[in-house]
């Protein structure tokens, strides 16, 4: 068997969303959870000493290019223009958390309002709207006048949004255009550049692009594949996450924090300002304390070989957490179908592996089970408590940690980031009347409606779908029945 890839029509899809989320408590819609039996665990004890920090501690109140720009770049602003008076907004249901999502700009033409979603050189343009908690009023907080703005997180509070803005678009056969990641406070105070590069990529059929710009001229297409976002649980640190670099940033974009190389795994604390990331294959824990500023590094215990067979690992399913400041726990898959399509192979079972690790000694404490599903990626809340595996085929599996009960769920759309205080997960989906609904989803598979996005009413349409993505959603309110 080989790893199935991504279809053409998935890969728009990726393209055109990012979430990134933190604490949310929504709207009761229906429930998708079906329990298992609990698992048994076998368990082994591992150790592993700590290694010295060495992390990049520094205050660079400049940023610097984090991506390299070629040809003729575009000028950055320093903070971002104030948009003009949107003709209309899009239109929201009454909200159970903050939003902040990218949707058209829309015109006057004689007695009709028309969307400004026309690709290919045609009359196209966007903007960035914030919802409040509780409302149902999309309120514009920057709109580029020829370019795209996305974005990336919003602050637990909701009081922060961090953005993508592109200045202007560029044709394929022109020089890329630099793009900034900007802070943007809702309140319509002035936005501070936190990073500034050029995240284009020459590959659209590349895996994990961001959004592929289809409205300039004929060629292919430029795509872009932004660094991941998140805020800390406190609201007063910002996380960059990019393939082969992490950079930490306080509220005034100022840089406190760096560490090269590639680190996939990556976690805020559940509270507080501790981040985790898994770096070195898996190998190094980078822990960085955002108020103290101050880092180290630790070596990863590797499960034992009798609990699970590391030649059976599936790296991209690796996740990590922080639950305090004395403790990590990491989180492997095995047995994924790969690698075995000569005859007499024969796979292992899939399994999973927990591993506790004190932090002040580096010895780790292994757990590991057999599954009935093989997870192709998995989130790890950041308290440690659960996790989400997600499989090739509908549907995932919430999973209590170490060996709760697991819960079989079917997703409303692709989920696509998960709470900052570990509570639930995230996801959206176009409906058949061609608006967005977002989803969360808890620890133990109940499904709930957060907000949908639509057309204004009477609005001429070209594009299918309203939103065109990027998506943050911050504390929301009490339980409620629809």
């Amino acid at each position: 068997m080989t790893r199935q890839s991504m279809t053409p029509a998935q890969k728009a899809i990726a393209a055109f969303v990012v979430l990134a989320v933190a604490v949310v408590v929504v709207i009761v819609s229906y429930w998708l959870g079906q329990t298992s039996p609990t698992l048994t665990p076998t368990t082994s004890p591992s150790a592993r000493p700590a290694t010295p920090g060495a992390s990049q501690v520094s205050a660079t109140a400049t940023p610097a290019s984090s991506a390299p720009v070629t040809g003729d770049a575009c000028q950055l602003p320093d903070a971002l223009p104030a948009p003009e008076t949107p003709v209309v907004a899009p239109t929201v249901s009454s909200a159970t958390a903050a939003l902040a999502f990218t949707s058209y700009l829309y015109r006057r033409d004689g007695g009709s309002i028309v969307a400004r979603d026309v690709e290919g050189g045609g009359d196209w343009a966007v903007g960035l709207w914030y919802v409040a908690q509780g409302t149902a009023e999309a309120r514009l907080l920057a709109a580029p006048e020829n370019g795209m703005v996305l974005p990336l997180a919003l602050s637990p509070a909701g009081d922060l949004v961090a953005a993508w803005w592109l200045p202007e678009h560029r044709a394929p056969q022109d020089p890329a255009c630099t793009s900034g990641i900007y802070l943007v406070p809702v309140d319509g105070g002035p936005s501070v550049l936190v990073a500034s590069g050029d995240w284009s990529v020459s590959d659209e059929s590349a895996t994990d692009l961001t959004w592929i710009d289809r409205t300039v001229g004929p060629g292919t297409p430029r795509a872009f594949r932004l660094p991941t976002a998140s805020f800390s649980a406190d609201g007063e640190y910002l996380q960059l996450h990019e393939p082969d670099r992490i950079t930490v940033h306080d509220r005034t974009g100022a840089q406190i924090g760096s560490r090269d190389g590639a680190c996939p795994a990556v976690n805020w604390s559940a509270s507080g300002a501790l981040l985790a990331a898994g770096c070195d294959e898996f190998a190094t824990a980078w822990l960085f304390d955002a108020g103290a500023r101050s880092g180290r590094e630790l070596v990863i215990p590797v499960p034992p070989k009798k609990m699970a067979d590391p030649g059976w690992e599936w790296a991209p399913a690796r996740s990590i957490a922080w639950p305090s400041p004395e403790k990590l726990v990491t989180l492997r898959f095995y047995g994924y179908p790969t690698g075995c399509e000569v005859p007499g192979c024969t796979i292992p079972p899939p399994a999973y592996a927990v591993t506790t690790i004190n932090i002040a000694t580096g010895a780790g404490k292994s757990i590991s089970d057999q599954l009935a599903f093989e997870a192709e990626s998995s989130r790890l809340s950041p308290d440690g408590t659960w996790a989400f595996g997600q499989t090739r085929e509908q549907p995932g599996w919430m999973m209590q940690l170490p060996f709760g009960a697991l819960a079989q769920i079917k997703r409303p759309g692709d989920v696509l980031g998960s709470a900052g205080d570990g509570s639930v997960l995230f996801s959206s989906r176009p409906l058949a009347d061609d608006s967005v609904r977002v989803f969360s989803i808890d620890p133990a598979g109940a499904t709930r409606a957060v907000a949908t996005l639509s057309w204004p009413g009477g609005a001429k349409t070209s594009n299918p779908v309203i939103w065109l993505g990027g998506l943050s959603a911050a504390e929301g309110g009490d339980f409620a029945t629809p």
